[in-house]
């Protein structure tokens, strides 16, 4: 009869930590099928590029100039919806300043991809970005401040519309479409 108690005893112990057990194992499952729901809960929202800026010191006439390229997503621009994808991006400004030695500025001007929508075919056009405008390294072209703009697919770097855009020191500025040659994949229609 001794026996009975400590069978019972041990039988009721051993119980016990098999339901602890399968208690821990519920925690577990809970625990990871909330995280799975947070993720999938969390929305994803537009895409935006990265800012840069980018600083280059030219002689344009007899006078030094430093001429900024400041690239930026805009969220007060509307948001550009990739057709194949259906994802949004934000579209990009871009500021071009030309600041004088003596640190005023001498042109300061803001661009998005409205300024040159007339370059950029139509039927593109509403699912293209600002990519970027590029100060070049020929930095002056008959007397002019010399930029390459890309307008295109902000998720398809090989659909992309070049311009060569040519600003005087009025700030005034020349669009024109670029032409590349597919065979030295230079630009073929700089003006001279």
């Amino acid at each position: 009869m001794n026996k009975l108690p400590i069978i019972l005893i041990a039988l009721l112990a051993l119980g016990m930590g098999i339901s602890s057990c399968k208690e821990e194992k519920k925690e577990e499952i809970i625990i990871v099928n909330d995280s799975v729901q947070q993720e999938q809960e969390q929305p994803q929202g537009p895409v935006a590029r990265d800012s840069i800026t980018e600083s280059k010191v030219v002689t344009w006439g007899e006078n030094k100039y430093t001429v900024l390229v400041t690239r930026k997503p805009d969220t007060s621009l509307e948001t550009i919806k990739h057709e194949e994808t259906g994802e949004e991006y934000i579209d990009n400004a871009v500021t071009i300043k030309v600041i004088r030695e003596d640190k005023s500025e001498a042109i300061s001007k803001r661009y998005t991809k409205d300024n040159f929508k007339e370059h950029v075919p139509s039927k593109q056009f509403a699912g293209f970005s600002l990519l970027n405008i590029m100060h070049e390294e020929d930095s002056i072209v008959n007397g002019k401040l010399n930029f390459t703009v890309a307008v295109g697919d902000p998720d398809d770097d090989d659909c992309v519309t070049l311009l060569q855009m040519l600003m005087s020191k009025t700030g005034d500025v020349t669009i024109k479409q670029l032409i590349i040659d597919e065979k030295t994949g230079e630009e073929a229609d700089l003006e001279p």
